[in-house]
């Protein structure tokens, strides 16, 4: 750590909407003056125009692959979620599932072979308005910990955590990347076809030592709707040219 400041490693997957709008937010509540590379796995599917995230942001790398069909987990796990609905939560999040955590899978390990010495990692969403500092003093003497939000209700009455943001040092964060290689057992054990939930019981069968830090955070509505929307016309095999012209500039 040079003059306090830590180096970050800050890890973005799935859409830039949002990303202008969010960015000085982000600046301020998240990296606070810290020596920042950012990383980003692009959701190649969407074919978004990236070029003004990537000037804004400057990302040390971009992913900018296909990800796998996951035609066999669809098949799998169809019964459990109805692919065919637009808007349903489930039918939403059936395959985001397996792709999130495979965006954040890929990503970490090239974050890792980077033999950068980080002093923290942050896995986030770009459609996330934040409206209070981390204070990342919480991370001293805790670097065998994962920090996520501690503001998370949700409707289901089981367990959950949210990880639309989550930090810790990059041993801890390799433990979190590594969830996609668990989904399929999960489920298979029974456990809730939620994210949130698949994740929260990841932590528990690894012994994954986890703690919460005071957030006050929303998902930016626009950009969420503009993506749930963007999703559903690529189901639908639909072009998503005027689409996404209409949204360039959010």
């Amino acid at each position: 750590m040079e003059n306090n400041k830590l180096k970050i490693a800050v890890l973005f997957t799935g859409s830039v909407f949002g990303y202008k709008k969010n960015y000085d937010n982000f600046m301020k509540y998240i990296i606070q003056d810290n020596d920042v590379d950012f990383y980003y796995d692009n959701n190649k599917e969407y074919g978004e125009n990236i070029d003004g995230f990537i000037e804004l942001y400057k990302p040390k790398i971009v992913v900018n692959e296909s990800l796998p069909n996951f035609e066999n987990e669809i098949q799998k796990y169809k019964h459990l979620f109805d692919y065919n609905a637009h808007y349903s939560e489930t039918g939403r999040l059936g395959i985001n599932i397996f792709r999130s955590a495979f965006r954040t899978f890929r990503t970490f390990k090239i974050i890792k072979n980077m033999n950068i010495k980080y002093d923290l990692v942050i896995f986030s969403r770009l459609d996330l308005i934040f409206y209070k500092n981390i204070d990342y003093s919480i991370i001293n003497n805790n670097y065998n910990k994962m920090f996520l939000p501690n503001d998370y209700n949700h409707w289901f009455d089981l367990l959950n955590v949210d990880f639309s943001i989550s930090f810790g040092s990059m041993e801890i964060m390799e433990k979190h990347s590594e969830f996609y290689n668990y989904i399929d057992y999960l489920i298979e054990s029974g456990v809730k076809y939620h994210p949130e939930t698949l994740f929260a019981y990841y932590l528990k069968l690894k012994n994954i030592d986890h703690d919460f830090f005071p957030m006050v955070h929303k998902t930016c509505e626009k950009s969420h709707n503009i993506r749930r929307n963007l999703e559903i016309l690529i189901k639908n095999n639909i072009d998503t040219k005027n689409f996404l012209d209409e949204n360039k500039d959010l």
